[in-house]
């Protein structure tokens, strides 16, 4: 920038002296006008003697003009200076300057000679480091197809580093069994799994620890209706069944984090069942229950409808209470209209009547508020979670992306607290098929 000034400047020095030269020559130009036997031949014997015996007697009725003349090709041509001291333009460099790097002076640069663990590995021989003392973020992007070594020569390498808590995602499942035990035998280390090609031998996940507030509970709700999504569902829809399913997911989450754990008796709702006494945890497999035991009974000789168990468990709650706030406004419309929100709602959670799943989101025994802090916030434990699924199946990836997005949330969250709004501890994710 500074060079660039000094360019500048130097530019209107030196024009504004021309600007005198030029006006000088144009006054002497003028006075060829009043030459008398002035040819082509003694064209510049006259002006070379006007230029070099200056005189006021040289000003004539056309002298006003040849300056101005003069003037405006001086400012053309000092316009086009000026811009070109401006920008950094590059000649010759018009397709690109790109070239190979060196490593010997990326690697002066980028890499931390004194803490080797603080170095992200890129290939055998480059290093980058993690601080922010490169003023560079940590993205990296790998591409290649199935077999050209993305996991072994760039994935593989940094997670034996062992620098900071990580999230993998392990499509094949090989990372855990390659490396699971030696991460967890390091010192100040845990390691963590989800497997949703094998729930039944998964860790669990429940997301509702990770409420705090309304805020967070909303947060929560759009997190998983975004990754229950139908890929081939249409952007530009009516909102109006998005925002009622919303509501409707609303009450039940409401009433889960504020009234859960608990025991209800169904048969005082409506149940025809006998004995029907459920124990309810704060968990997705609660919510799961409940909507499947919301209805909408429609009388086929008046029209009007019947309230389900559901809507009866609601109307016992405080008239401020958020679960009944929310499953009122939800429930105002038609007997149709509120038919047809239960059943989008069901359709879209259909996938998850699964008993391996249920099992798998029952509780949690993963501490993702630690990853960023440490156990208990030592500042010092890592964490490692893997996270398995199918590269021939979809159908269970809401749960990772479920995962990622409160992960995402829970560390913002809990940076917040810190100086510079700066986790003690590095978290990295390698995002293997991230795009599914």
């Amino acid at each position: 920038m500074q060079r660039k000034n000094i360019k500048r400047r130097n530019t209107i020095i030196i024009f504004s002296i021309f600007l005198v030269m030029v006006i000088y020559i144009c006054y002497c130009v003028s006075a060829l006008f009043i030459t008398k036997g002035l040819n082509v031949d003694n064209f510049m014997d006259y002006l070379m003697y006007y230029i070099n015996h200056p005189s006021k007697e040289y000003y004539n009725d056309k002298t006003i003009l040849v300056i101005l003349g003069g003037v405006v090709v001086w400012f053309l041509f000092f316009a086009y200076k000026l811009a070109d001291s401006t920008y950094n333009f590059m000649p010759g460099e018009e397709y690109g300057s790109a070239k190979w790097g060196n490593v010997k002076s990326f690697n002066k640069k980028f890499e931390d000679k004194e803490d080797k663990s603080n170095n992200k590995i890129l290939s055998e021989n480059i290093r980058f480091r993690y601080d922010e003392s490169t003023l560079l973020n940590n993205n990296t992007f790998i591409a290649g197809g199935s077999g050209t070594g993305k996991s072994a020569s760039i994935l593989t390498p940094n997670l034996l580093v062992n620098h900071s808590s990580m999230i993998y995602t392990d499509p094949k499942g090989s990372l855990i069994k390659k490396y699971g035990n030696y991460l967890a035998s390091q010192e100040n280390t845990r390691v963590y799994f989800i497997d949703t090609v094998n729930m039944s031998k998964s860790m669990h996940f429940n997301p509702f620890p990770y409420i705090r507030d309304t805020t967070t509970l909303e947060m929560l709700i759009t997190n998983i209706l975004d990754n229950t999504k139908p890929e081939t569902e249409s952007t530009g829809g009516d909102p109006f069944w998005d925002n009622a399913e919303h509501l409707y997911i609303k009450a039940i989450f409401s009433f889960i984090w504020q009234h859960c754990p608990c025991d209800i008796d169904w048969t005082k709702y409506g149940s025809i069942e006998e004995n029907d006494q459920v124990h309810y945890e704060m968990n997705l497999v609660t919510f799961l229950d409940f909507i499947h035991r919301a209805d909408v009974i429609i009388d086929p000789r008046t029209g009007d409808t019947q309230p389900s168990m559901l809507e009866r468990l609601f109307k016992t709650l405080p008239m401020d209470d958020d679960a009944r706030y929310s499953y009122e406004d939800m429930s105002k419309g038609a007997g149709d209209t509120l038919r047809s929100i239960l059943i989008s709602c069901n359709s879209r959670f259909s996938k998850w009547r699964n008993k391996e799943l249920h099992e798998l989101l029952k509780d949690n025994d993963i501490p993702i508020e630690e990853f960023g802090i440490g156990k208990n916030g030592d500042g010092k434990t890592k964490s490692h979670l893997f996270i398995t699924i199918p590269d021939d199946d979809k159908t269970y990836n809401f749960v990772p992306g479920m995962i990622y997005t409160l992960l995402f949330q829970e560390l913002y969250y809990q940076a917040r607290y810190y100086d510079n709004d700066r986790l003690p501890l590095d978290v990295g994710f390698w995002l293997d098929e991230f795009a599914n």
